[in-house]
C-alpha cells in the first residue's frame, strides 16, 4: 500500500454526519457498476468516498491518481480492478492518472460483453472540472454522476424532531476529532447560515476559526485554483468576479466586458460553487424574463467575500440580509428535492416568486422567501395564480410554522424543506389541496 493511500484510510475521523448522498451512491454503483463523484474542493468527496468504501470491507481498495506508486499500480498491472471483482474499487484524484478511466471503461465494457455484473468504481478528483472532462470522454454514459454539496440543513436535523426539539452541539462537540453523528445531531441553523456547509469551515472550533479556512479557500481558488477554472483570466479579475457575485446575490449578471466573464460563471456551475436559476415559464419564448439568477451557493463563502462575520454584522446591512437568507433557503430546498426543476417567476408587472419547484405532470409548488422585517405584498399572490401551484408558502425566519391572517402558510425552513421531499415522493394531489400545516 502506498503511503498515500495509508494516509487515507487511517486519517483521524472529523466530525462525520450521514450525508443523503449515500443512498444515492450505493443505488448507483449497484445499478451502473461505476459513479463519478463530482463537487466542489473540500466539500467532502473522499470522505465521502472513504464512507463508502467502508462498507465494502476488505473488498475496498482505494487508489490515489496523484501518489506514482498507486499510478503505477493502476497502469502497470491492468488485472488489479479485474480481481476486485464484487468488491469496490475507487480511484481518487482522476485528474493526476486519466488513464485508469481507459481501464474502467475497458472492464465495463468485458463485463457488458459477457452478460455479467461489472465490478464497481467509483471515481473521483479535486479538480472537478478536469476530471468531469475526462470522464466524458474516456467512459461517457457508462458512469452515474452524483454531485455532493455543500451540507445543508436536511442533513443535520435529527428525524421526526421538529426545529424546537432538537439538541444543539456545542462548539466543543463540534472540535472533537470523536464526534461522529448518527443518527445526526441538529447544528443549529444560524450556524449554518453564517458558516456555510463545507465541513472544515461548519466544524470550526469557533467563528473566528471559520472565517480564517474561508478567507484561505477563497485565497486559494483566486490563486490556484481559478486556472482550472479559466486560464484566459487574471487572478484579479476571477476575485473582483467573485466579488461582484456577492455583492449582487440573486441578480441577473450582465458581463459588458469582453473579459469571458459568463465561461467564468459557467465553470463555477461546473464546479459545484454558483447556481445560475432560470426563469419560468410554460411557453420559453413567451416569458418575460430571460436571464437567469446567480446566487453564491454556500453561504459562508458569501459572508466572507461580504466581510460579514456574525448574524448582528450581517444585520447591518438589509439589502445583504436578504439577500443572504434567499440564497441560503433557496439552496437547502433545491437540493432537498433533486428530482424537481428549479426556477424563479416574474412577469411583466413585477410579479415574482422566489422559487418555483416543478415535479412535472403539472405538479409545482411556488415559494417566496422572506427574512423577518420584509413585508409581504400582493404580487406573490398574483403570480402563484399565474402558474397555478399545488402548494404556495412563505419562508420565513420564525420559530413554527403558521397560517397568517390572511390565509398564506408562513413556513419554517425545516418545515419547508420536509413538504418540498414530501411532493417529490406522493402521488399527484388535487389542486389546491394544502398541505397541513402544524
Amino acid at each position: 500500500m502506498s503511503q498515500s493511500s495509508a494516509s487515507w484510510r487511517g486519517a483521524q475521523d472529523a466530525p462525520q454526519i450521514d450525508r443523503t448522498l449515500l443512498s444515492a451512491a450505493d443505488e448507483g454503483l449497484a445499478t451502473y457498476g461505476a459513479a463519478f463523484l463530482a463537487g466542489p474542493y473540500e466539500v467532502g468527496k473522499s470522505d465521502l468516498a472513504r464512507e463508502i468504501a467502508r462498507r465494502f470491507g476488505p473488498k475496498a481498495l482505494m487508489l490515489d491518481g496523484s501518489d506514482a506508486r498507486d499510478r503505477q499500480r493502476i497502469l502497470g498491472d491492468e488485472d488489479i480492478l479485474r480481481r476486485h471483482d464484487g468488491g469496490l474499487v475507487v480511484i481518487d484524484q482522476l485528474q493526476d492518472c486519466p488513464g485508469a478511466a481507459d481501464i474502467v471503461r475497458q472492464q465495463l465494457d468485458k463485463a457488458r460483453l459477457a452478460g455479467t455484473a461489472p465490478g464497481r468504481f467509483l471515481v473521483l478528483g479535486s479538480q472537478s472540472t478536469e476530471a468531469q472532462m475526462i470522464v466524458a470522454t474516456r467512459i461517457g454514459t457508462q458512469m452515474l454522476r452524483l454531485d455532493l454539496a455543500p451540507i445543508g440543513l436536511s442533513e443535520l436535523q435529527t428525524p421526526g424532531l421538529s426545529s424546537g426539539d432538537a439538541r444543539t452541539m456545542t462548539l466543543d462537540e463540534l472540535a472533537s476529532t470523536e464526534t461522529i453523528a448518527r443518527p445526526n445531531m441538529a447544528i443549529d441553523l444560524e450556524t449554518l447560515w453564517m458558516r456555510g456547509g463545507f465541513p472544515r469551515s461548519l466544524f470550526a472550533t469557533d467563528d473566528a476559526a471559520s472565517f480564517a479556512w474561508r478567507g484561505a479557500y477563497i485565497d486559494h481558488l483566486t490563486s490556484k485554483g481559478y486556472r482550472h477554472i479559466s486560464p484566459l483570466v487574471s487572478a484579479s479579475t476571477f476575485r473582483d468576479l467573485l466579488g461582484r457575485l456577492a455583492a449582487g446575490q440573486g441578480e441577473s449578471f450582465e458581463d459588458r466586458s469582453r473579459g469571458g466573464l459568463q465561461g467564468c460563471i459557467d465553470h463555477l456551475v461546473d464546479l459545484g460553487l454558483v447556481r445560475q436559476l432560470q426563469p419560468w415559464s410554460v411557453n420559453v419564448a413567451k416569458r418575460y424574463e430571460k436571464g437567469a439568477k446567480v446566487f453564491l451557493r454556500d453561504s459562508g463563502l458569501l459572508h466572507t467575500l461580504l466581510n460579514r462575520r456574525s448574524l448582528p454584522d450581517l444585520q447591518q446591512n438589509g439589502y445583504q440580509l436578504g439577500h443572504s437568507w434567499e440564497g441560503f433557503c433557496i439552496e437547502n430546498l433545491v437540493t432537498a428535492a433533486p428530482r424537481a426543476r428549479p426556477f424563479y417567476y416574474r412577469d411583466a408587472d413585477k410579479n415574482e416568486i422566489d422559487l418555483v419547484l416543478d415535479y412535472g405532470e403539472e405538479r409545482r409548488l411556488a415559494i417566496e422567501i422572506k427574512s423577518p422585517a420584509a413585508k409581504m405584498g400582493d404580487g406573490f399572490d398574483a403570480a402563484a395564480r399565474a402558474i397555478d401551484p399545488i402548494g404556495q408558502y412563505v419562508v420565513r425566519r420564525v420559530e413554527e410554522s403558521y397560517t397568517d391572517a390572511n390565509g398564506r402558510r408562513i413556513m419554517t425552513l425545516q418545515d419547508m424543506i420536509g413538504i418540498v421531499r414530501d411532493t417529490a415522493t406522493s402521488s399527484i394531489r388535487q389542486k389546491g389541496a394544502p398541505h397541513s400545516v402544524s
